[in-house]
Parts: structure tokens; sequence; C-alpha cells
């Protein structure tokens, strides 16, 4: 069942999607090699509590650590711990806030300096995918993004824009939608 929120519900939920990004960024400035994730994973619990928050995941079903960090195969919800991040990691930052009472949770992958250009290829594939699914998602439509991903992961991340563009027809509102989500998703992991 979907309940509506209302439009204040909705202003708290975006404050706490923004200390998640706030967090992500933060986290991501300080992943160097040698540092280990229990660093990150203290830094990040310092740095949403200085704000006013509470980190979803500290506790929950005895979960250790205030967010979860995946390097390299670590599928998701990985514990900090004593591993020391290298050169070349892809390291996942995974984040859950709760703020005045209302949760927003969301990930990033970080390559860790130099990275492998399989590894480059698969984070531009997955922006790609996301940009894909966020402009569909503005027209109602996500029921059409799951073959746009498909296509994509086969095309590689050069062709991920033709296929939006197929997807979403010729209308040129709905290509700048697509191209004006692609280019703050790219700022944002840039900055």
């Amino acid at each position: 069942m979907i309940i509506r929120k209302s439009p204040r519900e909705i202003e708290k939920i975006a404050a706490a999607g923004s200390l998640v990004a706030e967090t992500i960024a933060h986290v991501g400035s300080l992943l160097r090699p040698g540092i280990t994730t229990a660093e990150l994973d203290d830094a990040a619990g310092a740095f949403i509590r200085e704000r006013g928050g509470i980190p979803t995941s500290e506790g929950y079903k005895g979960y250790p650590r205030a967010i979860c960090i995946s390097p390299n195969d670590v599928v998701v919800h990985g514990i900090p711990g004593s591993h020391q991040v290298a050169e070349g990691d892809l390291v996942t930052i995974d984040v859950g806030i709760t703020l005045d009472g209302y949760i927003a949770d969301s990930a990033y992958t970080f390559g860790v300096g130099e990275i492998e250009p399989e590894d480059q290829r698969l984070l531009d594939v997955a922006q790609d995918a996301l940009a894909a699914g966020i402009a569909f998602e503005k027209e109602g439509r996500v029921s059409l993004a799951m073959p746009c991903y498909r296509r994509i992961l086969k095309l590689g991340p050069g062709d991920a824009y033709a296929e939006a563009a197929f997807r979403l027809g010729s209308n040129e509102y709905r290509l700048k939608e697509y191209e004006s989500a692609w280019s703050r998703i790219r700022e944002a992991a840039e900055a």
C-alpha cells in the first residue's frame, strides 16, 4: 500500500536525503589508500550525529556500525572493520539516516585512485542506467526502464544516451530531461 506524504513530510524526507548525500560525499572525500573501513565508519557516524541525525543501520538487527562499506567483491552491506582501502579499489558507501523521525538511504560506489578500465566501465554503465531510470520515472514509464538497462549493459556507456533517446522518442523536452538528469548525476559524482 502506498501512503501519500504531505508537503511537510516530503520536506522532512528531503532533509534526511540531503544529509545522506552530504555524508556520502564526506566519506568519499576521506577515501585514500591505507585508511580502514572502521575509520571511515567512525567519521561517518560523527558527521551524521553532529548534524542531528541518527545512523539508521546502527543497532538494526544487531548491526554494529553506523554505515555499510563494501570494498571490491563484497556485494552489499559490508561491515566496516580492519580492511584497509587500497589504490584501485571500488568502495561502496551505503548510508541510512533517520532525521526528525524520517529515514533516507542511498549508496554510491567510488573508485580509489587509478582504477582498472573495466571497473570504470562498470561505474559509467551504472550511472547511465540510473540516469535512464530517472528519466523514465519522471515520465511515469518505469516499466520501460528495464529493457533500457539490459540494452545499456550490452551496448556500453557510450550508447546509453542513444538508447534512452530511442526509448523516450523524439520529444525534445524528454531528451533534455534525460540530459539534465545525467548532468546532475555526473556533477554530484565529481564534486
